[in-house]
């Protein structure tokens, strides 16, 4: 009896203390969660690829929408840059999105978007989809630049155009928005300047903002010199307290602030300073500065003749100055703002673009906006060290059209005359400009003429967008400065 009470014991001791085949039994424990772990890293894995080339995606399709956020095919350009980055069925996996939010101002887009994959061994444990999603927050400023408006104010730019109001109205609200776009909230931005040069047949040099006064002019000194105007030896130039533009003469107590150009009038075409920026000798003629209009040159006149050949062009052409002024040329009120990183100072300059007159010679428009532009002198409010993107924006509605009271003294005729010579002028200028490394943007505004496009697209830097444009209505034109602003933008990643 106590033989078979033991036997049971005893067996079951000897199981217990058996080892053969304890792994086996402990692995049919183990399958369950190893399966479970392989299958979490190998469908953790995929779901990592799968998220990665989603973010990827996102980003591109930001970076590259941001660059046109106000353009009516942003949506398409979305999504046309998203497939671009992520092929149809990547991974057999189920998309949805990309969605997109544009900010208020336009300075930031928000992407998102998430995508969903058959799990493998993930299955096992009850996990059938794996799903993922990423967002993408690009930013868009302008930095790093210096620009400047360089608009035709003539008379026709007074005429109504349609959509509203007059051309010059419609000029200062795309130039307004354009401001707006680059400031933002911002009062001032350190790495970005901009100026004005208002311009119809010839321009006024001075700051507005400040009164002339005659007494304040400087005397500056410098190495003697021909005077090319009189051809009298002369060693000194004039600076007026409202601008630095050195002037060749005293100018009067009536000065308007307009200068002519500087253009020798005789057969030798290298000795010119029209198509120059700085204050130079050219060839043989010294002009260091530029004449005053109305100034007395001591040639008998005050007109800027310097010989009987001249002088017989002023009799023939000339008109006579306006009653109580010494004036010659259609000088304008509004005068050129030099560089400058404040907003305010910009706006009030553009709103004050309210009385356009005169006609239209865009040569001088270009070649003052270029000196306004470049760190030498006249104007040297640009760094001479960095190197930023610099570029003018050139707004004309009509074709060259000189007068005796243009800034070349009627020199080349009277308007479809003068045409040819100041269309080769303004060509010759262009060329410069663009070989100093600026960015020529022409706007062709309320005017279809065939002419004018082929001139506008030769000077402009590209002969389509973003570098010429026609714009002609007033919707259009706000559409062209939107689309400056996506041009001269930057965009970065912010999340």
């Amino acid at each position: 009896m106590k033989t078979l009470i033991r036997k049971p014991f005893a067996i079951v001791g000897a199981v217990w203390r058996d080892q053969r085949g304890g792994i086996a039994l402990l692995l049919a424990f183990a399958v369950l969660p190893i399966c479970g772990a392989v299958g979490l890293a190998l469908d953790g894995a995929r779901g990592y690829l799968l998220k990665a080339r989603l973010s990827t995606a996102l980003d591109s399709a930001g970076l590259a929408a941001a660059q046109n956020i106000n353009s009516p095919t942003l949506g398409a350009d979305v999504t046309r840059y998203f497939a671009a980055n992520f092929p149809t069925n990547y991974m057999d996996s189920q998309v949805t999105g990309p969605t997109y939010q544009v900010s208020d101002d336009s300075s930031q887009i928000t992407l998102e978007a998430t995508a969903s994959i058959d799990t493998t061994f993930m299955r096992l444990l009850g996990f059938k989809t794996l799903d993922v999603s990423a967002d993408a927050v690009v930013s868009r400023g302008v930095g790093g630049v210096d620009l400047v408006f360089a608009f035709d104010l003539s008379g026709s730019m007074g005429s109504s155009v349609s959509g509203g109001g007059t051309r010059i109205e419609a000029a200062r609200a795309a130039a307004t928005q354009l401001v707006n776009h680059i400031f933002g909230d911002l009062e001032t931005k350190s790495d970005v300047n901009i100026g004005l040069v208002p311009w119809n047949s010839v321009v006024n040099v001075t700051d507005t903002s400040t009164i002339f006064d005659s007494a304040s002019t400087t005397t500056v000194a410098s190495t003697t010199f021909t005077n090319p105007v009189n051809d009298a030896s002369q060693s000194e130039v004039y600076v007026p307290n409202n601008s630095p533009v050195p002037l060749l003469f005293t100018p009067p107590s009536d000065w308007s602030g307009c200068v002519f150009a500087r253009y020798a009038d005789d057969a030798n075409t290298t000795n010119d300073g029209d198509v120059e920026y700085d204050p130079a000798t050219f060839d043989n003629k010294d002009w260091v500065g530029w004449q005053p209009d109305g100034a007395d040159t001591g040639t008998g006149s005050g007109s800027g003749s310097s010989g009987s050949k001249k002088k017989k062009k002023k009799k023939k052409k000339k008109k006579k100055a306006p009653s109580g002024s010494s004036s010659t040329t259609q000088c304008l009120p509004h005068g050129i703002t030099p560089l400058q990183s404040s907003k305010s100072t910009i706006q009030s300059a553009i709103d004050a673009l309210t009385s356009p007159s005169g006609n239209t010679v865009i040569p001088q428009g270009l070649v003052w906006a270029w000196r306004v532009l470049m760190p030498d002198a006249p104007f040297e409010e640009a760094s001479a060290t960095s190197t930023p993107f610099r570029a003018i924006i050139l707004l004309t509605d009509g074709s060259n059209c000189g007068s005796s009271q243009d800034a070349y003294q009627g020199a080349f005729g009277d308007c479809d005359g003068s045409r040819t010579e100041l269309n080769n002028r303004l060509q010759t200028i262009a060329n410069k400009v663009k070989a100093d490394g600026v960015k020529i943007i022409a706007i062709q505004f309320a005017n279809s003429g065939t002419d004018l496009q082929t001139l506008m697209q030769t000077i402009a830097s590209g002969t389509t967008e973003p570098y010429y444009f026609y714009a002609p209505d007033s919707a259009t034109l706000l559409t062209t400065f939107e689309d400056i602003g996506d041009h001269i933008s930057y965009v970065r990643l912010v999340q």
